[in-house]
């Protein structure tokens, strides 16, 4: 009798044990879903405020590129379709007593190892200095200090003397 009580007061404390068990195990349950739904809630707010951000720098941007299209537009529609005049060039400062059309000076340079001769055509208030350097082994040709052709420097440079 006293054994069967001794079992059975065992298995009373077991039950007792596996209920408490399971009541903190229901805790820990509910804590964790609490913690989870409450993490749910918080990404819910981050992905919220991360897609209104978005939403201001693309309409910001968008913002930029319309003004930077508007900028551009009134840059190129100054005189659409008009050629600019030789007038509306800027005249080059101690040209204002150079001749029209083409004026030709030469010098050596080196001493005297190559020679240069330059043009200088004016049209209204565009000028282009043209080069030609002659040395021992080749000649070479420039328009406004940039590689050219003997053809280019013959057909800018001669056709308007005539």
């Amino acid at each position: 009798k006293f054994v069967k009580e001794n079992t059975y007061l065992q298995d009373e404390r077991i039950m007792v044990n596996s209920e408490k068990i399971d009541d903190q195990k229901r805790a820990e349950a509910d804590k964790r879903s609490k913690t989870e739904d409450s993490r749910k809630g918080n990404e819910d707010e981050v992905n919220v405020v991360k897609e209104d951000i978005e939403l201001f720098q693309d309409s910001k941007q968008g913002n930029a590129a319309l003004q930077r299209r508007i900028d551009r537009e009134a840059i190129f529609n100054v005189n659409v379709g008009q050629e600019k005049e030789y007038d509306d060039y800027n005249s080059v400062q101690g040209t204002e007593d150079l001749a029209e059309g083409v004026t030709e000076r030469s010098f050596e340079i080196n001493q005297g190892r190559k020679l240069v001769i330059e043009r200088t055509v004016k049209l209204g208030n565009k000028i282009e200095t043209y080069s030609k350097v002659i040395d021992k082994n080749n000649t070479y040709y420039f328009k406004n200090n940039k590689s050219i052709t003997k053809s280019t420097w013959n057909r800018e440079t001669l056709s308007l003397a005539d």
